[in-house]
């Protein structure tokens, strides 16, 4: 990897977690949003999954609060397992 390259990677990484820590850390807009929405006063260490995969819509039937990242992450891997069946069997295209 060349140093204009590396550079660009760690450039990008560092916007990505700053953008990320205003949308979803303590106090971040998105995770207030989530907690209006739901009723909820502390979400920490919880997962917020879109069930529509839309960030933007937080209507309270699209919200899902997971107990922590291991089971989001577990329910995206089943998801894709899910998917894939589906194209292999021709349901979806």
């Amino acid at each position: 990897m060349s140093a204009g390259r590396g550079f660009y990677k760690k450039l990008c990484t560092k916007h990505h977690k700053e953008k990320y820590k205003m949308n979803y850390g303590r106090g971040g807009k998105l995770r207030e949003e989530v907690k209006r929405t739901l009723g909820k006063k502390n979400i920490k260490g919880k997962v917020t999954h879109h069930i529509d995969l839309d960030k933007n819509n937080n209507v309270k039937s699209n919200l899902y609060i997971f107990k922590d990242s291991e089971s989001h992450n577990l329910s995206h891997s089943e998801l894709k397992k899910i998917v894939k069946d589906l194209l292999a069997s021709g349901v979806l295209q």
